[in-house]
């Protein structure tokens, strides 16, 4: 019911725009972002356990192992397009005709994102996290092994941005952890924390997933490594079926190696992902009064906020504030001094915690003070950090991705105008060295 009259709304809204204070904005359905069940039920097509489930390419799946794989691609697999989906071309694929298809503007294919917070890190990073710690193999960790990552993640914790809701806790409670945190853990502290950990083998295989989504996070990565990461994903689906057996390719592992596609059509990885949506479920379960017909509900408390309703409207300003003034009488440069900063939706603090941060000639400094000269001047004055190594050379040196160990932080402070700052980074202790990690998924780039 409620999917037919959707399907007359957007119809409407597509054909007379949208009227905003008497003013018509054009209308057009960008994405649709839903995990993979809803994927098949919305667009009648087999569910993630089907023999043609991929919803990009014809692939054909394989019963093992009490699982459907993907593993075997042969040339004889097509990509899928809105034609041929309207045209029912793959039988094996639909289970039905979709109330979508009467909307004008809407491909079945091309509309539908695969959408990442379930998908990759809920999906095909956490199932191979269940292998190395529950599948019996040459890969398994000892006891020592765990004990010296959840020593490593404990310490992570005093240095952890506020960037992240959710601090590092102990490997073992794997299973527990939300996809804020698997995301977290495979962009950022798990490259630190793994390192010398497992086999080489093993940790390539992460890195090779480690820096694939590290690049398609990062709008400054992309445009310059997008081929690159495709390549890594493929390899990783390849390599994974070779250690771990074809039974690892589940849906979600498969479905990697159309995300750069994605990528390539939308941009970074946030930009069709799920998690803004499923921060906001909180808020929808609060207008619930019971568990009586909750759509229905949902749709009456919507329509009781009536015009008290916001609409957003996207912006490309820039916005910069600045808080809690202060005096550092060995400061040199003239202007106003701050403790904090907030550029766009980046907050900066002086110390080591939110004020690790990368320039656009990749130099990793330590902010030590912000100086306003006027409305269109600040500075950050910075402590460098002279030695800068990678942290691994597999499958790429990770200086190429902004990646550092650093050391040897230097005395004399130095003034950089805000355009030259690219980003946020995470400064994490590791035995006596530092790796400062720049922080993509939540800080765009700010020049």
């Amino acid at each position: 019911m409620f999917l037919g009259d959707l399907t007359i709304e957007l119809n409407d809204l597509h054909t007379n725009g949208y009227n905003h204070n008497g003013e018509i904005y054009p209308f057009e359905v960008e994405n649709f972002i839903l995990d993979a069940p809803a994927r098949s039920l919305v667009k009648c097509c087999v569910s993630h356990g089907g023999y043609g489930a991929c919803e990009k390419c014809t692939v054909r799946g394989v019963y093992a192992e009490d699982r459907m794989n993907y593993a075997l691609v042969g040339p004889e697999v097509q990509p899928r397009t809105d034609q041929s989906f309207a045209n029912q071309e793959d039988r094996v694929h639909h289970c039905g005709h979709s109330p979508l298809q009467m909307v004008n503007g809407i491909g079945l294919v091309s509309s539908f994102r695969l959408d990442t917070m379930h998908l990759l890190y809920k999906g095909a990073f956490s199932r191979l996290l269940d292998v190395l710690f529950t599948w019996e193999g040459p890969w398994n960790f000892t006891a020592e092994n765990i004990l010296a990552v959840t020593e490593k993640l404990l310490g992570f914790v005093v240095s952890c941005p506020g960037d992240f809701n959710r601090k590092p806790r102990k490997i073992e409670e794997y299973y527990k952890y939300k996809a804020t945190e698997l995301r977290r853990f495979l962009l950022y502290d798990g490259v630190v924390a793994f390192k010398n950990q497992m086999q080489d083998n093993i940790y390539n295989l992460f890195c090779l997933l480690h820096c694939a989504i590290y690049i398609l996070a990062s709008q400054h990565l992309l445009p310059n490594f997008i081929d690159q990461a495709e390549l890594f994903l493929k390899h990783f689906v390849q390599y994974s079926a070779q250690v771990f057996g074809n039974h690892f390719v589940v849906y979600n592992v498969h479905s990697l190696t159309h995300l750069v596609d994605e990528c390539r059509m939308h941009g970074v990885v946030e930009n069709f992902s799920a998690f803004c949506y499923e921060n906001h479920l909180k808020t929808i379960k609060e207008t619930l009064r019971s568990g009586y017909l909750p759509l229905e509900q949902i749709v009456k408390r919507d329509s009781e906020r009536g015009n008290n309703r916001q609409v957003k409207l996207k912006s490309n300003d820039n916005s910069v504030q600045l808080f809690k003034q202060h005096i550092d009488p060995l400061e040199q440069e003239n202007g106003h001094q701050y403790q904090k900063i907030l550029v766009n939706s980046v907050v900066f603090k002086l110390g080591e915690k939110n004020g690790c941060f990368i320039t656009t000639d990749r130099r990793v400094a330590i902010l030590k003070n912000i100086i306003c000269r006027n409305e269109n001047s600040v500075l950050f004055i910075g402590n460098c950090f002279a030695n800068t190594e990678d942290l691994y050379n597999y499958p790429l040196n990770s200086s190429q991705l902004g990646i550092f160990k650093v050391g040897g932080l230097s005395l004399v402070r130095e003034a950089f105008p805000l355009e030259n700052i690219l980003g946020k980074c995470w400064l994490l202790k590791d035995g006596d060295s530092l790796v400062s990690i720049p922080l993509v998924h939540s800080t765009p780039l700010l020049h």
